[in-house]
């Protein structure tokens, strides 16, 4: 949906981050972005899915938690 001119500009941001959130968990990969420090801020859908966590679960949550050499590879390419 795309914002009017008479929405005020509370309701446009609401309308594009739910059409942003429409879009990122309908990709059909595994999503991860994480801050300067590599800490987990936000995961799609299919990755909470695939890695059996939640929204909640990923503050604090390491990579280290990931699957053997997807760990290591990960840690490698954040540096």
């Amino acid at each position: 949906m795309t914002p009017n001119s008479s929405d005020t500009p509370e309701e446009t941001l609401r309308q594009v981050q739910s059409d942003y959130d429409s879009l990122i968990d309908s990709l059909p990969i595994c999503l991860l972005r994480k801050d300067i420090d590599g800490n987990p801020v936000f995961a799609n859908r299919l990755y909470l899915e695939f890695h059996g966590t939640t929204p909640d679960e990923l503050p604090g949550r390491s990579e280290l938690q990931s699957p053997g050499a997807d760990a290591d590879r990960f840690q490698r390419e954040d540096r």
